[in-house]
């Protein structure tokens, strides 16, 4: 009697062969897919720290002091007493505050952080970063310019002072995604604010 076609010992062995190598093969893909992920984020991790996290943080702290020191107290005397404001220092404040965030705006397009990293993903982050945080200075510089403009008598000032909180607000809106981008980043870096 013939034996069944299953039961032939060469059947088994050719099975378990193909079944092993399928093993080996898919195993083989995964080590090296995670061997190439976990190489990439400490590369990119060590660059960021060691080459842009303190650029980026000194634009940050420059937009920041210029609203908190410069931009603040003169927008609050300008819209606590309109009819009673001193034009001319009011004028080269607003100039000064101007000309602080275009050089901030430009610092940041000249900043070429994008191009350091390794991973398209983290370029991308750091991409957005610079796109959000150029058009919160931006907004920031057109803020000033508008109120100059209602100082110089080019505008009514009450309008002058509308465009400005229009351009506040976009600012506001700018730099709420800048810094959340920025925070993503250091996120999937494993990086950690003290």
């Amino acid at each position: 009697m013939k034996k069944s076609f299953y039961k032939k010992w060469w059947f088994w062995l050719f099975s378990i062969m193909i079944i092993m190598s399928m093993g080996v093969i898919i195993l083989s893909h995964y080590a090296n897919e995670s061997t190439i992920k976990t190489s990439k984020a400490p590369v990119d991790k060590k660059i960021y720290q060691q080459e842009l996290k303190s650029q980026i943080d000194l634009l940050t702290t420059n937009y920041d002091n210029i609203v908190e020191q410069d931009w603040l107290p003169t927008w609050t005397k300008l819209n606590s007493n309109p009819d009673n404001i001193n034009t001319v220092e009011l004028l080269d404040k607003m100039n000064h505050i101007a000309n602080q965030f275009n050089e901030i705006s430009k610092n940041t397009e000249m900043f070429k952080a994008e191009e350091k990293m390794k991973d398209p993903a983290l370029k991308q982050k750091i991409s957005h970063f610079k796109t959000a945080f150029i058009a919160a200075s931006n907004c920031m510089e057109n803020a000033a310019l508008s109120v100059t403009q209602g100082l110089n008598n080019e505008k009514p000032l009450k309008d002058s002072l509308e465009n400005a909180a229009q351009s506040l607000g976009l600012a506001d809106q700018n730099i709420v995604i800048a810094l959340s981008t920025l925070a993503e980043l250091e996120g999937i870096l494993g990086i950690t604010k003290k």
